[in-house]
């Protein structure tokens, strides 16, 4: 090779290192202002939640959740009484799973599950008193560290809700109104006490407890007869209610715990289970701060939603679910770290929509004690009894009642927005076609 062509080949060969070496310092410092303009991102969103006056931090979420110096706080209470729950040894008491059914609404307990409920009842006592007595208290408030599950007395609070379902069907079915009025109160209270716990599935088991509440008094209405009286309170009880649910406070709650993982992933490791892969990739700084605020953005747009009422609210979440689908491999933290709102939101329009059904029964019972029937439609209703007939969330229109032989019937057409003509849930074959229901037979 001459000298020339020697040194002309070292010449490109230096200008090609060079050229890499441009490359990688370009990349280099790329990356720093991206990772930067990352990191800027990250605090801009920060300092605009805690200026919103919003937790950023597990420590903050307990601050902004603490009761003021010298509130009574009923937890204690209720965890007293959940030590001293038993669950029912006799399979003829109903309501609980692998508990014996129910007789058909309107019909009476058969004598061998009546004998077993009062047993079970007055096995019950010390923990129905405790949950009467912490029922009595306004603010309930669990203390909880980063050691310890979400999900700390969820379990033992569905439970004494079947507890208090159970004595509403009892009194109710021996016609003692005044007792089933007391259990009806304290399992709505019982539900209540989980708003101190706002997370989405406490949120969740909140409303399911409700609903549980529900299905006692729809057993009650279909046996027996309340004054007018109470059942304005029952009513005042749901509107009160219903007035309290917002699922906004979970996602406040879910949003500081998930910042602070953000922030320091090794705490992901330590509360979540089968998020192991998912605490990696946030340790990658460009990613990590990508999928904060990815995250961060999805939730502001998941509570803009759910400022809308009805289907918009579920369509919009939809919505903002299937614009994060779409988003590419870099975005994939954000993704699986944002909650399924849409879904969550849909159990909870069907159990708000549960409730108005059950205000609507209430004003129907006031309007039967008045008048010695029922009405032949719900507008009769309007001016004395309710505002305004309730209107279905589900496709706004009013909700459906039926007079059947005997009682009646009301319903919305739930999310599928298909009329069933009040079908209600069967528990075994769930998928079928459904509505919400509400059915008193008497």
């Amino acid at each position: 090779m001459k000298d020339g062509e020697l040194g002309e080949g070292r010449r490109r060969s230096g200008r090609k290192r060079w050229i890499v070496l441009a490359v990688a310092v370009t990349l280099v410092v790329a990356g720093g202002v991206y990772l930067a303009l990352r990191e800027s991102g990250v605090e801009k969103r920060l300092a605009a939640l805690r200026a919103a006056g919003y937790p950023t931090s597990f420590a903050e979420m307990e601050e902004y959740k603490r009761l003021p110096e010298g509130v009574e706080n009923a937890a204690g209470l209720y965890i007293e009484a959940f030590n001293l729950f038993v669950r029912p040894s006799d399979a003829n008491v109903p309501v609980f799973p692998q508990g014996a059914e129910l007789p058909d609404r309107g019909e009476p307990l058969p004598k061998v599950m009546a004998e077993a409920i009062s047993e079970y009842l007055k096995e019950s006592q010390e923990c129905l008193a405790l949950l009467r007595k912490a029922g009595e208290i306004e603010h309930c408030r669990y203390d909880r560290d980063y050691g310890a599950t979400t999900v700390s007395y969820i379990q033992e609070t569905k439970e004494c809700a079947y507890l208090l379902e159970t004595a509403v069907i009892f009194y109710s079915d021996k016609g003692d109104t005044g007792t089933a009025l007391g259990y009806f109160r304290d399992g709505l209270r019982l539900a209540h006490s989980l708003a101190g716990k706002p997370h989405l599935i406490s949120y969740l088991v909140r409303t399911g407890c409700i609903v549980t509440s529900l299905s006692g008094l729809e057993r009650a209405l279909s046996v027996t007869v309340f004054s007018d009286e109470q059942l304005r309170q029952m009513d005042e009880m749901l509107s009160r209610t219903k007035e309290s649910l917002d699922m906004t406070d979970g996602l406040v709650a879910e949003r500081a715990e998930v910042i602070d993982v953000f922030q320091d992933p090794s705490l992901g490791e330590e509360i979540w289970q089968g998020m192991e892969e998912v605490t990696r990739l946030m340790k990658i700084p460009v990613i990590g701060k990508t999928g904060l605020i990815d995250y961060l953005d999805y939730m502001a747009d998941y509570m803009e939603a759910l400022k809308l009422s009805g289907m918009q609210r579920i369509v919009r979440l939809h919505e903002i679910e299937k614009e994060m689908e779409n988003q590419s491999v870099l975005h994939i933290v954000g993704k699986a770290m944002a909650p399924a709102v849409a879904r969550v939101a849909e159990i909870d329009l069907r159990r708000r929509t549960r409730i108005d059904l059950a205000r609507t029964a209430l004003a129907i019972e006031r309007y039967r004690l008045a008048k010695g029937e029922l009405p032949e439609k719900l507008e009769e209703l309007v001016g004395e009894y309710v505002e305004a007939v309730p209107v279905d969330p589900f496709d706004d229109k009013a909700i459906r009642y039926e007079r059947t032989e005997p009682g009646y019937a009301l319903w919305s057409v739930g999310e599928d927005g298909e009329d069933n003509g009040g079908k209600e849930r069967d528990e075994k074959k769930r998928n079928e076609p459904h509505d919400v229901t509400f059915i008193v037979r008497r």
